[in-house]
């Protein structure tokens, strides 16, 4: 186990901490004042310190004096994290004003009972607050005052030595077999029949089915516990089911009398209510037909002139669709005029292209397909002569000539040239060579008439040259190219044709030019939509005055069956008048009608609810009488109250003989691991480790004399023999009481890890002592944690560790 953090918002002098420390060595460095002590009591007081602090309480009230802020503050808190087998428990105490405490345990659940956490923190913290107290947050000068509570705190001392061992010293010398005898008859007296694994009876043997003989005490109050349980529901069920009664009937006498009055109290007008209510539908007939008479005899006046008046709008509406219709016509035949004239338009353009490709067909000039045919039959000729002259290859070369004139050379279809001498003639099929009128000579391969070769050869070349001048062409590639410009210019003259033949239709263009003149020219000031609109609100205004036109005329001639003419509607209205003032009068000698109700009908409804609610509440009593005697009689004889009280007693008293055996069996538990240890002395161990550990510190210079198991310890010195520590000097005492406390924790950790808060305890040890002291706390970091505060650099230095700067 270690202390993992520690934080605060407000602790004595420090605010907004928050620490983390390490396994092992952690050294708090920093100057006087800063905090350092302040932290430590801060770890200690929210793992040990309860939250409600008592104003009559004198070490709370020293706690409040301490630690709570001056002059105004009201509340300090702290927060620690302890790790227990990488397991975290985090602990929360708020004190002053607001008392806070929580633990949060390694799953996240959230504990907020004071107690509960404090079961907890001791089984986790395996020691009292005594021990922790005085040995492991123990300062160095307070160390004397703990020496001294350990010899008389018998927490302490029973922590150290075993609580088993106290409870012997406490009974005063009773045999361990005695001791052992008598608790296991307490647990039997408690325990029989009680299966405390499942907190339950064994075999399950509840209330419902319980065990007769042979129970504990334990047992015997969860039976009795139980059967009060049972009694106080029942005796519940029963009480609420005759107090709902009673209360039902009560209800009930209430709304009987209510209703009884209120059916008297209306009875005595009923007769004149009925009269009211007949005498009321009349008037409402009559007032109808007066209400009818008086709207016909207002609209019959006005329905006539209004008739009028839609016959005259029906004849501007004519004469405005004329008007409209004429204006239509005109677009319609300004659309048409605008139409042909696009049409010549188009024409027009047509036509200007038609001339522009015949243009262009007379710079081509014609060429037809005979004439490409014959120009390619030429020139394939021509080629033939041309490999047929080439069929063989002769080279010439002059080396010698001595000759006064010049000599001259032709090879195949070329003209003569000069001879050269040294240079090298190529020839396919002929070469002629001659010395000026002195010497030809002709040489030709094969049986070839080459003389007749090229005469057709240079026919074929003169032909074909005459050919491409009397086309306008200088090859056959650009013959074909016009052919084919020829014939798709030829195409477009056709389908512009088409197109001037679709525009035209059925007329010439000399009668659509003429139509076109003989069209008026027309202005509008509007357009179609305009006009479109105008026509469809006219439409709709002409519908909705022939429908108001012909309901009108209906309803006129409604009036004139029902009612004959004007006059006689007067003498109707008057009469019915006459009728309303007397059933005015009628109702004006009858009772009036309650402030309450709106009409006679409402009178009448509320009177028929008033009795139909008597007649139930009547036989709704009876009923109610009956129930009544039914829950009286189920009543039981005790009350829940008192039934609730011997619960409660009952509970307690089962919890705290629940409790007992608890405390009973970890007294067996421990007594059964140490028993084999009451005989022999348990301070051995301890004693060995403290002389061993002192030696170390002192250089032998002091070993262990003597100590009890209450702690009251005598040294020896070689050079000064036995001696009492309260006589040591200030170093000597810090080395006794360093061992002391390493030798307890060794003690009583054991094989588990702890840890240890040690204020500046090397301060006044020599150099030697100083460092074996750091070695020892040094070794005893490899396995626990140590939490060392100083103000030294130089200490820190020495400790090493996890130096925390404050």
């Amino acid at each position: 186990m270690f202390i993992k953090s520690y934080s605060c918002n407000r602790f004595a002098g420090i605010k907004d901490k928050d620490i983390t420390f390490e396994k092992g060595l952690n050294v708090i460095l920093g100057p006087n004042e800063s905090g350092k002590s302040t932290i430590i009591d801060g770890i200690h007081s929210t793992l040990f310190k309860n939250i409600k602090l008592k104003k009559n309480n004198n070490l709370d009230i020293n706690f409040t004096n301490r630690y709570m802020p001056k002059p105004d503050g009201d509340s300090i808190d702290g927060n620690v994290i302890i790790s227990i087998e990488n397991k975290e428990f985090e602990i929360y105490k708020e004190w002053g004003i607001g008392e806070k405490i929580h633990l949060i345990s390694p799953d996240g659940s959230v504990i907020k009972s004071e107690n509960t956490i404090d079961d907890i923190l001791k089984k986790l913290l395996l020691f009292g607050e005594g021990t922790y107290s005085n040995i492991v947050f123990a300062k160095q000068r307070e160390l004397k005052a703990a020496i001294s509570n350990l010899a008389g705190n018998k927490e302490v001392t029973n922590e150290i030595n075993s609580l088993l061992r106290n409870t012997i010293m406490e009974l005063d010398g009773v045999s361990i077999d005695v001791l052992e005898q008598k608790i296991e008859s307490q647990l039997t007296d408690l325990l029989k029949r009680w299966d405390l694994e499942k907190n339950y009876p064994e075999n399950n043997k509840g209330i419902n089915n319980p065990y007769k003989t042979g129970i504990g005490k334990i047992l015997e109050l969860f039976y009795r516990k139980e059967e009060l349980n049972l009694q106080m529901n029942e005796a519940n069920r029963s009480e609420t089911k005759f107090e709902e009664i009673c209360s039902l009937i009560k209800d009930n006498d209430n709304q009987i009398s209510t209703l009884k009055s209120r059916k008297e109290e209306l009875e005595k007008i009923e007769d004149d209510v009925n009269t009211r209510l007949t005498v009321d539908l009349e008037l409402k007939i009559i007032e109808k037909d007066l209400e009818e008479l008086a709207l016909v005899n207002k609209e019959w006046p006005r329905s006539t002139l209004l008739l009028e008046q839609y016959k005259e709008q029906g004849e501007t509406i004519n004469s405005k669709r004329l008007i409209y219709d004429e204006e239509l016509k005109d677009f319609e035949q300004l659309k048409e005029k605008k139409e042909l004239e696009i049409k010549l338009e188009n024409i027009n353009t047509i036509d200007l292209k038609i001339f522009q490709i015949r243009k262009d067909l007379d710079g081509i000039g014609i060429i037809t397909k005979e004439n490409i045919d014959n120009i390619s039959k030429i020139e394939k000729d021509i080629l033939t002569l041309e490999t047929t002259m080439s069929a063989g290859i002769m080279i010439l070369k002059m080396t010698k000539f001595d000759l006064d004139g010049n000599i001259y050379i032709s090879k195949d279809l070329d003209e003569k040239t000069l001879l050269e001498k040294e240079k090298e003639f190529r020839a396919n099929g002929m070469i002629r060579i001659e010395y000026e009128n002195k010497f030809k000579l002709e040489i030709k391969t094969g049986e070839l008439d080459f003389e007749q070769l090229k005469e057709n050869y240079i026919q074929l070349q003169e032909k074909l040259k005459d050919l491409l001048i009397s086309l306008n062409i200088k090859s056959l590639e650009e013959g074909k190219l016009n052919k084919e410009k020829i014939d798709s210019l030829i195409n477009d003259e056709k389908d512009f044709i088409k197109q001037k033949s679709i525009h035209l239709g059925e007329i010439s263009l000399e009668e659509l030019i003429h139509k076109i003149n003989e069209m008026k020219d027309i202005i509008l000031s509007r357009d179609k939509v305009e006009i479109e609109n105008d026509i469809l609100e006219l439409n709709s205004l002409e519908m909705k005055l022939g429908i108001d036109e012909q309901t009108l005329e209906n309803k006129v001639k409604l009036w004139i069956e029902k009612y004959i003419d004007e006059d006689n509607l007067l003498d109707i209205l008057l009469e019915e008048r006459v009728k309303v003032n007397e059933k005015k009068k009628q109702l004006e000698n009858l009772v009036p009608l309650p402030e309450d109700f709106l009409t006679a009908e409402d009178f009448k409804n509320v009177l028929k609810q008033v009795k139909d609610n008597y007649e139930k509440c009547s036989e709704n009593q009876i009923d109610l009488k009956t129930k009544y005697y039914e829950a009286q009689n189920n009543l039981l004889d005790i009350s829940y109250e008192e039934l609730k009280v011997l619960y409660e007693q009952t509970s307690l008293e089962f919890k705290k003989n629940l409790d007992r055996a608890n405390h009973l069996l970890k007294i067996k538990k421990i007594f059964l691991e140490t028993k084999e240890d009451l005989v022999s002395d348990p301070m051995d161990s301890l004693v060995k480790e403290f002389s061993r550990v002192l030696s170390f510190i002192t250089s032998g210079d002091y070993n262990l004399g003597q100590i009890n198991e209450n702690f009251e310890i005598r040294l020896e010195s070689q050079s000064r023999g036995f001696m009492e520590i309260d006589i040591l000097s200030a170093g000597t005492y810090d080395a006794v009481t360093l061992a002391l406390r390493f030798s307890i924790l060794k003690h009583i950790y054991g094989a588990r890890n702890g840890y240890v808060c040690l204020d500046d305890c090397l301060v006044d040890l020599d150099p030697i002592r100083k460092q074996q002291s750091v070695n020892l706390i040094q070794d005893f970091a490899k396995d626990n944690q140590v939490i060392f505060t100083t103000c030294d650099p130089q200490t820190a230095e020495l400790l090493g560790g996890n130096i925390i700067n404050l």
